[in-house]
């Protein structure tokens, strides 16, 4: 499963989001790369604060292609799976995607949002997220409180 509510809700979990925004803006340098967006391309940029059962989990940041959802920033319901409304709306699925994780102190501003003292810490998430023809779709950065996360990894040797 990739959509991060899929993935909670199969462990039990309740999930739920609050928007913090919801706008189209010109994307940053690294959304272009990793977008693979000439400069200066317009995107989607939504802010949420997610939230498993009652605990506030993670920041996240979504920047996504204007050029493909150009209507996102006005439909999209604010409640739900981002990854579904994608694919009952523009019929566009997620397939794969690459994800990496790097150790931080919360700034004042992250720390308060995620209801934890300042400088606590906690994991930087950085996904591209692919659509069957490997084009991305989505880049976002997240950062998820260090007291309510584990991640588990299982490699396998190819062949």
């Amino acid at each position: 499963k990739l959509s991060f509510t899929e993935k909670m809700n199969g462990m039990g979990k309740r999930v739920r989001s609050q928007v913090i925004s919801l706008d189209k803006e010109p994307a940053t340098e690294e959304a272009c790369a990793n977008l693979r967006l000439p400069p200066g391309s317009q995107v989607v940029r939504l802010v949420r604060l997610r939230y498993v059962e009652d605990d506030p989990l993670m920041v996240e940041h979504a920047f996504l292609p204007l050029s493909l959802f150009p209507t996102l920033a006005e439909t999209f319901p604010h409640q739900g799976s981002l990854y579904e409304f994608l694919k009952s709306h523009y019929h566009i699925t997620v397939c794969a995607s690459d994800q990496t994780f790097q150790p931080i102190h919360l700034n004042a501003q992250q720390a308060g949002l995620l209801s934890v003292a300042p400088n606590s810490l906690g994991m930087l998430s950085k996904i591209v997220a692919y659509s069957h023809d490997e084009q991305p779709i989505e880049f976002s950065w997240s950062v998820i409180r260090g007291d309510k996360c584990m991640f588990y990894f299982r490699f396998r040797e190819e062949g």
